[in-house]
């Protein structure tokens, strides 16, 4: 009889079967004698029973916990975070043999509520896996084995018996070959170094990467170790896919993270129908999708031939369903190629013998990653003779590290150089340390700068040149930053041409940061925008302008009124609702995309953001000698040459929200709503440092183009949420007759520091139109936000990380 190896991964099993073959004098053999762990369960577990994944093992879970009664979890038993906790318990106890009958014979002299309800619910969990004649990927492990023409099992590279294989094993002589441990001090061709940031971690191995292959090294005799959180290996993924070294999607990212998940769920929370079955549930929505790749991930899951109907679910648990699904990584994972770059799985258990090995991300509390059971966390009863096996299915997190620490010093034994690194900042700016794995190695010196990496060796000297100028902010090679002077292509650009006008929001893009302007409204490159089902921020602002628009408008003498009335409030705010009603209601066609729940929600906060700003006004206005009647609403400029804002060759557009007037003084006061939370934040800073810019742009217009025998008074900040009018640019002689402002506030400025400060604004303006016009794009920004679209294609030296 042959002996059966079986080797942990199908990687692996190829590799020993190219070298049993390089081995031998036959070119044809007949018979499979090594296989990987999958394809082993595969063949000698034949069953016609429908296997459940994960996602409906916990299904089945969530089930028992809300049908049956519980004694310690009762008022949890809804939260479908607790069926995965049981989940992940029971599959442990099952992987380890542990069935619910011999776990109930270990809790009948001890054990808590929460062992009790552990209990029964693997009972229940068993018992309903009966009645509907599945199996779970567990039972599978316990099947007999027939008809296997082997009389020896050799498992290699296990480090110890596979739990998953002792009901396989038991009934064949079989070996384990398990390699020798090294001590740390022996890895001599170990380093260990930190790097300023993930990102400059990222491009040292990129650097010592292409120093490899330009030296011949072959790209398969390098390889990456992979152990902690699995997205952080993204970045490196996509930047050596564009160095031709990997294809395909990313694998580190799950469906939920990528595009097409959301915009499943956000599909999935468009269908409003009635307690379902899960079938049903999928059928209502693979109607509707018409994205291939998650029609594909969901279809297996349906249950087989609508039998499996185990109870309804509301429409929640439906979607939490859903998001537990595309919380998987998609089922493409990493091929396991041996031509190619080789990512190391940490527990994948194939020792590949590697020239060299990186291993990023050793970062304390990310590698390893350690868990231990819920259930069986404490130490209590582990002394007991009886409770030793529940001990090996639970094992301590000392002896998990223990564990993994053994593969990790093995695996770099094989290796002729490896290389462990580790970020001394995270993406915020935050200290981290090394992981323990690292303190028995000592710490060479820190690498201080790492420029990125372009690939290309005819111009990889030059471009790391450029590099180097922008990590030391010396920005001597124009082209290579978006310094465009006197280029011709660029002069036949919009924003080049005399005649082409500027809107506010676009030349704060542009004061925030030039590369920013540069990349979207110059390369017209889109931003990022995630697929959600509430109303997106910018529909937000617009229902909320045009409830207020519309209400001013039409009912603007019951606003007056309702001044020097209070009796009148109650008809006013009635009015209010009802106009808000109806600019909702014909705004439906535009917002079809958004939920209609949190839709309807969206008018009820409107209405209280729109009453407390009423409020607040009609109390100011009963406190001030001469209030403002609202005269403009949406009054526009810009929208030609001949109606817009010319100062000097400047032409500006603009829509301003609202212009109030006092006709008996010729007096004005520009208004501008902000529905967002940080709109008005720090409002005064950023108008001296040239970083807003609508309101005194806002305010010349006015003047010049609509109210040109009227006086400014200045120009004043709505919020939205607050109902507050705290910040703007006002003239101090007015407070307390037009409008009031407390004592001391930034906002409040003599006349003539006022109109010092819109003279200042223009001349920013002016230096920023000049700049555009002569191709000046650098990434020098004012205003470095984190969550910028156009990060990995900035080359600002002290950009923040995510």
């Amino acid at each position: 009889m042959h002996a059966m190896t079986i080797l942990p991964s199908e990687k692996a099993a190829e590799r020993k079967r190219r070298e049993m073959f390089a081995g031998s004098d036959a070119t044809v053999s007949l018979d499979e004698t090594i296989f990987s762990l999958s394809h082993f369960l595969k063949t000698v577990t034949v069953t016609t029973k429908p296997i459940l994944t994960r996602p409906l093992q916990k299904h089945f879970i969530f089930y028992c916990l809300k049908k049956y009664p519980l004694r310690y979890f009762e008022k949890l038993k809804h939260f479908p975070g607790l069926a995965n906790a049981f989940l992940t318990t029971i599959r442990q106890l099952k992987r380890y043999n542990i069935s619910s009958e011999h776990l109930e014979g270990l809790l009948k002299e001890t054990g808590s509520l929460k062992e009790y309800d552990l209990l029964k619910t693997y009972e229940r969990y068993e018992a309903l896996k009966k009645e509907k004649g599945v199996l779970d990927e567990e039972d599978i492990y316990q099947l007999p084995i027939q008809n296997i023409p082997y009389e020896n099992l050799v498992l290699e590279n296990f480090f110890e018996s596979h739990p998953a294989l002792d009901s396989f094993v038991s009934q064949f002589k079989f070996s384990f070959k398990t390699p020798d441990i090294p001590k740390p001090d022996s890895l001599k061709q170990a380093q260990l170094f930190s790097l300023p940031s993930p990102h400059q971690e990222t491009d040292w191995f990129l650097m010592r990467l292409q120093n490899l292959l330009e030296e011949g090294v072959a790209v398969h005799q390098i390889g990456i170790f992979m152990g902690g959180i699995s997205k952080n290996y993204d970045p490196v993924w996509k930047k050596m896919e564009a160095m031709g070294l990997m294809e395909g999607e990313t694998p580190f990212l799950t469906w939920r993270e990528k595009a097409e998940g959301r915009k499943a769920l956000f599909t999935a929370s468009q269908i409003n129908s009635e307690d379902a079955s899960l079938t049903e549930w999928i059928d209502r929505f693979l109607a509707k999708t018409e994205n291939k790749d998650i029609a594909n991930l969901l279809e297996p899951l349906r249950f087989h031939n609508h039998a499996l109907n185990i109870g309804k679910l509301k429409r929640q648990e439906w979607l939490e369903w859903l998001k537990e699904n595309l919380d998987q990584p998609p089922q493409t994972k990493i091929r396991d190629s041996l031509n190619g770059l080789q990512w190391m799985e940490f527990d994948g258990g194939d020792f590949v013998p590697l020239q060299y090995l990186w291993a990023p991300q050793m970062l304390e509390g990310t590698f390893p990653s350690l868990s231990a059971s819920p259930f069986f966390r404490d130490k209590r009863d582990r002394s007991r003779k009886e409770w030793n096996i529940l001990c090996k299915a639970f094992p301590e997190p000392q002896d998990l590290f223990e564990k993994k620490r053994n593969i990790f010093l093995h695996q770099l034994s094989l290796a002729k150089e490896t290389w462990l690194t580790y970020p001394r900042r995270d993406s915020f700016g935050q200290d981290l340390g090394s992981s323990p794995f690292t303190w028995d190695f000592s710490e060479a010196e820190n690498i201080k700068e790492v420029a990125p990496l372009f690939f290309g060796r005819e111009t990889l000297n030059q471009k790391l040149k450029i590099e180097k100028e922008r990590l030391s902010d010396n920005l001597k090679t124009d082209a290579f930053h978006a310094n465009f002077k006197d280029n011709p292509l660029l002069q036949q650009l919009n924003p080049q041409k005399k005649e082409h006008i500027f809107s506010p929001s676009r030349l704060e893009t542009y004061a925030q940061c030039p590369f920013k302007y540069f990349s979207n409204r110059i390369l017209n490159i889109p931003q990022q925008k995630e697929y959600s089902p509430q109303v997106d921020p910018e529909d937000r602002g617009t229902l909320f302008h045009n409830c207020l628009e519309k209400f001013l408008k039409e009912h603007g003498n019951l606003f007056l009124e309702a001044r020097k009335d209070s009796t009148k409030e109650k008809e006013l705010f009635e009015t209010l609702g009802e106009v808000i009603e109806k600019v909702f209601h014909e705004m439906t066609s535009q917002m079809v995309y958004a939920n209609a729940e949190l839709y309807q929600h969206l008018k009820q906060k409107t209405l209280e953001q729109a009453t407390l700003l009423l409020q607040n006004e009609l109390e100011e206005a009963r406190n001030i000698d001469s209030p403002l009647t609202p005269t403009h609403f949406e009054w526009g400029f810009g929208t030609s040459l001949e109606n817009s804002l010319d100062i000097g060759d400047i032409h500006f557009s603009g829509r301003i929200d609202r212009i109030d007037c006092d006709d008996a003084s010729k007096n004005f006061l520009v208004l501008d709503y902000k529905t967002g939370s940080s709109a008005t934040t720090k409002f005064q800073d950023k108008l001296l440092n040239g970083l807003s810019l609508q309101l005194p742009i806002y305010i010349t217009a006015a003047q010049k183009l609509l109210l040109k025998n009227y006086t400014p008074i200045g120009g004043m900040l709505i919020s939205a949420k607050s109902g507050e009018r705290k910040q703007g640019l006002l003239d101090s002689q007015f407070n307390k007759t037009h409008f009031l402002m407390r004592k001391g506030s930034k906002a409040l400025l003599e006349t003539e520091d006022m109109k010092q400060t819109i003279e200042a604004t223009m001349e920013m303006i002016k230096n920023y139109v000049e700049k555009i016009r002569s191709g000046y794009f650098s990434a020098e920004p004012k205003d470095c936000k984190a969550s910028c679209d156009y990060k990995d294609i900035c080359r600002y030296p002290l950009k923040p990380f995510e």
